[in-house]
């Protein structure tokens, strides 16, 4: 009876990179880092505006995006503008206001728009993701007051506009047409977002976020409770 051999272990060839494999992958990890640095937020803050409809102005947008924001409706094209927004959170603003919507709103005013030219559309607390709550809000809104919408531009900030632009499609519709115009960020230098620590955090996180809306977020049949209130509902 032949005898049965027991290894705990067996002698395998595996390759190793030679030192011009190891600066060809080198390079080709710089080359697609510096092509990640600088695509990414031209990707993230993409600008690709219809010129008519609504203009929907995300409100938590810093008051020089304001500022741009109203100019952008002053030169004409939209029928009316729209400022959306849940509850104020920390110290972003002065006191009087308990949405982002209504200080927008306000601001917009300061800035020459008039006030009936302004739809406020606040958005409640929910755990739903911010901006898809406060997109459900704007459509509903509009669709209380019996305005049928075919197309808007989306006012947003920077890296945040793709992820916002998917969040409003969501809600809106396939049928709906969404634009959007991207305000260059306040804080820091967004052609080299890298040399800051803001730009960091905002780029990459925004780049996450942006990922998981597409993989991950499911917000819900239109008209559902879910679709408002999130999927923490037991």
């Amino acid at each position: 009876m032949p005898l049965i051999s027991f290894h705990l272990f067996h002698l395998r060839m595996i390759p190793v990179p030679t030192v011009a494999g190891i600066l060809f992958f080198t390079l080709i990890g710089c080359g697609s880092l510096s092509a990640v640095v600088y695509a990414l937020p031209n990707f993230l803050a993409v600008n690709s505006p219809v010129r008519h409809g609504l203009l929907v102005v995300e409100g938590w947008v810093s008051l020089p995006s304001l500022r741009m924001a109203a100019d952008t409706f002053q030169q004409g094209g939209y029928e009316a503008i729209v400022v959306s927004g849940g509850p104020i959170e920390g110290n972003f603003c002065r006191s009087g206001f308990s949405t982002y919507a209504e200080r927008a709103a306000y601001e917009l005013k300061q800035l020459g728009i008039a006030d009936a030219q302004i739809i406020v559309a606040p958005a409640p607390a929910s755990a739903q993701d911010r901006t898809y709550r406060s997109s459900v809000s704007v459509r509903q809104l509009l669709e209380s007051q019996g305005r049928k919408v075919t197309a808007f531009d989306l006012f947003s900030s920077g890296p945040h506009t793709r992820r916002s632009r998917n969040l409003y499609q969501l809600a809106f519709g396939k049928h709906v047409e969404v634009g959007t115009i991207a305000a260059p960020p306040s804080t820091y230098d967004f052609s080299h977002w890298w040399r800051s620590s803001a730009g960091v955090k905002e780029v990459l996180a925004e780049g996450i976020a942006y990922a998981w809306t597409l993989c991950c977020f499911e917000p819900g049949k239109q008209g559902s409770w879910e679709e408002a209130w999130g999927n923490g509902r037991k």
